[in-house]
């Protein structure tokens, strides 16, 4: 699990090139370095958003937190995931299932929770 959230922390990192390529003009690769910046509000409501996700994520016994990790963090298939846990398919779908309506109730408690008065 420590490999999924190193790989997420790497892909959350901001890229950066070099404006100089071999001498060529420093404005040549601008039209390149487009960044989809988006307003600070929306960027912290986002920022909220995945933190719920990963403490409701936390909150799952292993065997779910595990497949959920592995499918939507890491895009393995579920026969890939049943390869690796060494477990059949059927079983890592029905991981998944609970686990989604074991997030779902997380979230929904945890948002009726923050809603103001």
């Amino acid at each position: 699990m420590n490999l999924c959230y190193d790989e997420l922390r790497k892909i959350n990192r901001r890229s950066e090139i070099s404006l100089h390529r071999d001498g060529e003009e420093a404005l040549d690769g601008l039209e390149t370095v487009a960044v989809d910046e988006s307003a600070p509000d929306a960027r912290l409501v986002e920022d909220e958003r995945a933190e719920m996700v990963r403490r409701a994520i936390l909150r799952l016994p292993e065997p779910y937190r595990v497949v959920v990790i592995l499918r939507h963090y890491e895009n393995l298939k579920f026969r890939e995931i049943a390869d690796v846990l060494e477990i059949p398919e059927g079983t890592v779908k029905s991981r998944m299932a609970e686990a989604l309506t074991q997030l779902q109730r997380f979230l929904t408690h945890t948002l009726v929770e923050q809603e103001p008065p």
